[in-house]
């Protein structure tokens, strides 16, 4: 909540506080509960500029039960998957409403599993007069494709068309990008583009050929994330190395990329300056940090996500911070062993958000 003054502003310019919203809140990291035996109970912690780079909040948030993992987050929305496939979203840091959503497949009931929704991204055009063109956009099947829904206004979930002359797009992420859709496909790096309009009647399309293809790069997990100035897609690519244990996977190192939007092509960047990302089952998120004191620029914070070991709970999670100048990494300093045993649940990045008594979100 924020008081009448911040709400005037707010009124006044929507942009700046979208922007706030979205580039300026460092996300907080959300660990279960260790001595939890009711798998609700999670500990929320903080990122610092200190040694230690995290520090505690709380070890007493009381998140509802569930029966599988998080879909991930986005915008401060947990998404949760239940048994019969149906989704819903909630904010763990204030009590608003939730959202009940119908199950995105159609298939047999028999080739579903728990990682058939690999992740999601909400967008809303306009959360201060038109809050019902919130949209909700998912990564879900077997190659991965996307389906979108406007919860407010339609009763079932639209799968995005094949792209034209591309034999194999599969979505390894999603990003809404002034007023645009975009994906990225996990083989090529390239990109698509679709423009959508208010009521998305109509799908305009491009397609953005990807980064110069070798043999490692097509293992690597993509993710599109948007500059904190509001410019800029940036792509990262996570590259893991195996372990004795083939089964695990742990990160190696991290190549960034931004689309040159004049030239058609990806260039690859060594320094994004006073910019934070963080990468995990959560919606790529780019924090300024000149006005933060809780995390470090030209850093990447990452956690575990469905490219890794996160649901196979017999191993220790991915989780550190990587310079992208120095390509060095650290630890977060949560001992990722003693989290195996914490009932599936994988820790997740959750951004806090400003909003107005009378928004829904």
């Amino acid at each position: 909540m924020v008081c009448q003054k911040w709400h005037e502003i707010g009124r006044e310019d929507i942009t700046k506080l979208t922007m706030l919203n979205q580039h300026h809140l460092v996300p907080k990291l959300l660990v279960p509960n260790e001595d939890d035996d009711t798998n609700t109970k999670w500990t929320v912690f903080n990122t610092t500029k200190e040694t230690d780079p995290i520090s505690l909040v709380t070890s007493s948030l009381v998140l509802p039960p569930y029966t599988l993992p998080f879909i991930g987050s986005s915008q401060g929305w947990l998404c949760t998957l239940r048994a019969d496939y149906k989704l819903t979203l909630y904010k763990p840091f204030m009590h608003t409403i939730d959202i009940f959503l119908p199950s995105p497949v159609l298939l047999p009931r028999e080739n579903l599993s728990f990682d058939i929704i690999k992740k999601f991204t909400t967008y809303t055009l306009d959360t201060i007069s038109k809050p019902h063109t919130f949209l909700m956009a998912i990564i879900f099947g077997q190659p991965c494709q996307v389906a979108y829904i406007r919860p407010f206004r339609d009763p079932s979930w639209t799968t995005m068309p094949d792209i034209p002359e591309v034999c194999r797009f599969s979505y390894d992420d999603i990003l809404f990008h002034r007023g645009a859709f975009y994906g990225v496909d996990h083989h090529t790096g390239g990109m698509a583009c679709f423009n959508i309009s208010d009521d998305l009647s109509t799908l305009t399309f491009r397609w953005f050929h990807g980064i110069q293809p070798d043999e490692t790069r097509d293992w690597a997990r993509k993710y599109l994330v948007e500059s904190c100035d509001g410019r800029d897609i940036l792509q990262i690519q996570r590259f893991r190395k195996e372990t004795l244990n083939m089964a695990v996977r742990l990160t190696d190192y991290f190549d960034v990329f931004r689309w040159n939007f004049d030239q058609r092509t990806w260039e690859e960047v060594h320094n994004i300056g006073n910019q934070a990302i963080f990468l995990g089952d959560n919606s790529s998120i780019s924090i300024d940090t000149t006005t933060s004191t809780e995390c470090l620029g030209n850093t990447i914070y990452y956690t575990d996500d469905k490219g890794g070991s996160g649901f196979n709970i017999r191993y220790p999670l991915d989780m550190g911070l990587f310079n992208i100048s120095t390509r060095r990494m650290r630890e977060l300093g949560i001992d990722r062993f003693h989290l195996v045993k914490m009932g599936g649940r994988t820790p997740i990045w959750v951004q806090p958000t400003i909003y107005f008594r009378e928004d829904f979100c």
